[in-house]
């Protein structure tokens, strides 16, 4: 260090070579840089902080998280409706995911005897990132529910073919079984008014 308090010295390993220190003393017990350099820790060196500092922010990324994919899989139906009536059904399937993936899949039902039988809306392949599908149907009698049901497989990404939650499709479980995921339910309650 300089008589005007500046740091004239360069380090070369643990060593310093500060003019008024011609021993080559160790850097951290330099009579005169000691006290400044407490702050950073023993041994530190300034010119060791960028190194620092580029393995912090690798390691910064390396636990960030990835962008989330969003698939998303909804029913839309009214919540009450009259016996004998037409009710709106809309459903929509959507991926962000990207690399080619797609909806595989996309199956939909409706059963107005509170799920005693099923009729088919739609049974749907390779539809692209995004649909939407809108259906009327009449809703049954007094006291029964309206229920409609879709499931949907995003198929051909990188994930393989996977439900909306982005777990693999259980084919021969969830998937034969309406089960929650693939599947989703809504449910109409028909009321007498």
């Amino acid at each position: 260090m300089a008589g005007d308090g500046t740091v004239t010295g360069i380090r070369i390993g643990n060593r310093c070579n500060s003019p008024p220190c011609g021993s080559m003393c160790r850097f951290d017990q330099h009579p005169r840089l000691d006290s400044a350099l407490r702050s950073f820790g023993p041994r530190r060196c300034l010119a060791a902080w960028p190194r620092r500092g580029l393995l912090f922010a690798t390691a910064l990324l390396a636990v960030a998280p990835a962008r989330a994919v969003e698939r998303v899989l909804e029913i839309a139906v009214p919540a009450a409706a009259a016996p004998g009536v037409k009710m709106e059904v809309s459903i929509r399937a959507s991926t962000d995911a990207g690399a080619g993936e797609q909806i595989g899949f996309l199956h939909a039902e409706y059963s107005i005897d509170s799920g005693r039988t099923w009729t088919g809306l739609c049974y749907e392949q390779k539809l692209g990132c995004t649909a939407m599908r809108r259906f009327s149907i009449t809703t049954g009698a007094a006291g029964s529910k309206t229920l409609v049901r879709a499931r949907v497989a995003f198929r051909e990404g990188v994930a393989g073919d996977v439900d909306y939650d982005g777990a693999a499709v259980k084919w021969q479980d969830s998937w034969r079984l309406w089960r929650n995921p693939p599947a989703r339910w809504a449910e109409t309650l028909v009321t007498a008014q």
